[in-house]
């Protein structure tokens, strides 16, 4: 959205950017705006990241990434893997490799420890 509204002003760049709010959105900052007139839009910006905004992103990737099992190729499962590790900027290489072994499937992963 910021690229829709780069260059225009304060208020314009609002008024342009709600034109492409539907649904959910919509309803949100209707609802904001009759209650405190959004005066810009970085104001409404703020108010949408805060409200559709996963509020505990990294524990839902560590949540995810504690039950992301192999169910197809390792191409697959690994492309999956390193979407959800991406979400968790502290994660560790060790905590990764721990991880990933758990999520391959047994038939691949256990050639790999025995070799290690």
């Amino acid at each position: 959205m910021d690229a829709y509204v780069s260059g225009s002003e304060p208020d314009e760049a609002c008024r342009n950017a709600c034109t492409y709010l539907y649904g959910e959105a919509l309803t949100c900052w209707q609802s904001y705006n009759a209650a405190t007139s959004v005066p810009d839009w970085d104001t409404l910006r703020t108010c949408l990241i805060r409200r559709f905004n996963t509020l505990n992103k990294v524990q839902a990737a560590r949540k995810k990434l504690h039950s992301c099992p192999q169910l197809n190729d390792v191409g697959s499962f690994n492309k999956k893997f390193l979407s959800i590790v991406m979400d968790i900027p502290d994660v560790t290489e060790s905590e990764k490799i721990d991880r990933c072994n758990h999520g391959l499937k047994r038939a691949i992963w256990e050639p790999l420890w025995i070799q290690t």
